[in-house]
């Protein structure tokens, strides 16, 4: 975000050509308080190639004694992948910072 990391939250991917059998389940995956991540699909670490749009939300667990949900620190239309703007490409050998996402307020 502004090159900070975000700190927490989730992270998922919608495919740009879905699955027409809907046989690969969704992927997503936790950001840790240090803004990295791993996607998980069905289970499993990764995701199938292919190019992907990205949706970023934040922790959903407010902080105790909070009357409101989490807001973001960044532009709310990250929250959906539709709006987002985020796309990444899933490829066999990605070099490093190929997945990292420019997060503005």
């Amino acid at each position: 975000m502004d090159k900070e990391a975000v700190k927490g939250g989730q992270i998922q991917l919608l495919a740009e050509k879905p699955d027409p059998d809907g046989k690969i389940p969704p992927s997503s995956g936790q950001i840790s308080e240090g803004g990295e991540y791993e996607i998980f699909t069905g289970g499993k670490a990764g995701a199938p190639k292919g190019k992907y749009k990205v949706g970023v939300s934040p922790p959903m667990v407010p902080a105790q004694g909070a009357k409101a949900p989490p807001k973001t620190a960044y532009n709310e239309k990250f929250r959906n992948p539709q709006t987002s703007g985020l796309v990444i490409v899933v490829t066999e050998s990605a070099k490093e910072g190929a997945y990292d996402l420019p997060l503005t307020k």
